[in-house]
C-alpha cells in the first residue's frame, strides 16, 4: 500500500518538471516589480506550490527537511533551486495575457558617442571638466573641515 504523501510528492515532483516551471524569482525579473507587489498581485491569480526550505535558526525547523533542496536532487537540477515558491508558467501566461491593455517604453538609452562628432574632443572635454568638478568638490571638503 502506498503512502498518501509519497503520491502527493511524486505529483508535485512531476508538476515542477513540466508546469510549475516558474518562480517568483523568475516573474519579478519578467515583470521588472517587487517581490511584494507579486506576492500582492500576481500570485493570488495563478496556481503555486509552495515547497518549505526550513532554513530558519529556531527550534521549529530545527531537525526538519529542506524540501527544496529534496526537489533540486529528484529533478537531478545541477544547480540548487533557490526559489520556495513555483507557479504555474501556463497560468502566469494567460493571467498576463488577459489582462495587458497597453505596452509602452518608458525609457531609451543612447550612448552619447553616438551624438557626439569627435569623440575623442568630447572625452578629452569631459575629462577636463570632471577634473574642475571633482576640484569643487575637494575645496568644498576642505572648507567643511575647516569649520569644524
Amino acid at each position: 500500500m502506498q503512502d498518501k504523501n509519497s503520491c502527493r510528492w511524486k505529483e508535485i515532483i512531476e508538476a515542477l518538471k513540466y508546469t510549475h516551471t516558474l518562480s517568483v524569482r523568475d516573474i519579478c525579473k519578467q515583470m521588472k516589480a517587487s517581490r511584494s507587489w507579486v506576492n500582492k498581485y500576481i500570485l493570488p491569480h495563478i496556481d503555486s506550490i509552495y515547497l518549505n526550505s526550513n532554513i530558519r535558526n529556531d527550534s521549529k525547523t530545527k531537525g526538519k527537511l529542506n524540501w527544496v533542496l529534496m526537489a533540486s536532487i529528484q529533478l537531478n537540477k545541477e544547480e540548487y533551486m533557490k526559489d520556495s515558491v513555483w507557479c504555474s508558467e501556463s497560468d502566469f501566461t494567460k493571467l498576463i495575457k488577459s489582462n495587458i491593455i497597453s505596452i509602452t517604453k518608458q525609457t531609451k538609452y543612447i550612448p552619447i558617442e553616438l551624438l557626439v562628432v569627435d569623440p575623442l574632443q568630447y572625452s578629452s572635454i569631459y575629462n577636463e571638466y570632471s577634473e574642475k568638478i571633482n576640484e569643487v568638490k575637494d575645496n568644498l571638503e576642505d572648507k567643511k573641515n575647516l569649520r569644524t
